[in-house]
């Protein structure tokens, strides 16, 4: 697919400091080409990249207000990309898609993309998310930051985004601290798919039965990375729950740890 020109600008003619300044990466899908001069006229100043690279680049003359990320650059936007650009430009970021897709949907927005944004890009459209996006970002420049909440033997950091004890840490994303921090904050106890939804979301529109891929994804994680004492158990119907219990380094013992799905039933024969 031929995609036309982008919009020509010059990254070094981009005054630092401009107020609402919107930063577009990626190709500029057929029909699209006019979103720009809409939000012009909306009172944005807008700068269409092609790439990363001349994302990365444009971050030293100036400090934007949100970027949209398209899903349709060269690779698809990696996960990398998104982290990239929230640490390096320190902003809101949406990622825009020709075409509704769960999977990347879920996967985006669990790398730390603000919104995700299927089907044509209208200026409308965009405008609705902006103001919504960066409401929610003045909102949480406001509160204090979180403290680390205590899950067994583990601390959940989430201005880190991280799991930690004594001898280890483990990274986790943005979502999946949301997810655990609700979770953890009544653990034994069920919350339900729409409370998670509303977790991980943080003011997004998030669908319920997404949820469930959500928490998959957490579980693969904590798995992963050997996290005992951390189960998350689903009930039918109505949610998940958090069940604690004795890690082998807040007990003083030490063994190779094994999944509960994996464990022997209680009484059960086991042989070697």
């Amino acid at each position: 697919m031929t995609f036309p020109a982008h919009p020509p600008a010059s990254v070094d003619a981009v005054p630092p400091g401009v107020r609402r300044l919107l930063l577009f990466v990626g190709p500029v899908l057929p029909g699209e080409a006019d979103v720009a001069g809409a939000m012009a006229r909306a009172g944005w100043r807008c700068l269409w990249l092609p790439d990363m690279a001349a994302a990365q680049r444009a971050a030293a003359h100036a400090r934007f207000d949100a970027v949209v990320l398209r899903a349709e650059c060269e690779g698809g936007p990696a996960p990398r990309d998104i982290d990239a650009l929230r640490q390096t430009l320190g902003c809101p970021v949406l990622v825009a898609a020709g075409a509704a897709d769960e999977v990347d949907e879920v996967i985006a927005l669990e790398l730390g993309a603000d919104a995700w944004l299927a089907g044509p890009l209208t200026a409308r459209r965009l405008r609705a998310h902006l103001v919504a996006v960066l409401r929610q970002r003045d909102a949480a420049r406001g509160q204090p930051e979180p403290a680390p909440l205590a899950l067994g033997g583990w601390t959940l950091d989430e201005a880190a985004r991280r799991l930690q004890r004594a001898d280890r840490h483990v990274e986790l994303t943005a979502l999946q601290v949301a997810l655990l921090r609700c979770l953890g904050a009544q653990p034994g106890h069920v919350v339900t798919r729409d409370a998670l939804a509303q977790a991980a979301g943080g003011g997004r529109d998030l669908q319920a039965r997404s949820v469930d891929v959500y928490v998959a994804r957490l579980r693969r994680r904590l798995r992963e990375a050997r996290v005992d004492g951390l189960d998350i158990e689903g009930v039918r119907g109505r949610g998940y729950t958090l069940e604690i219990g004795v890690t082998p380094a807040a007990s003083g013992l030490r063994w190779p740890w094994v999944p509960r799905t994996e464990r022997p039933a209680l009484g059960a024969v086991v042989t070697a």
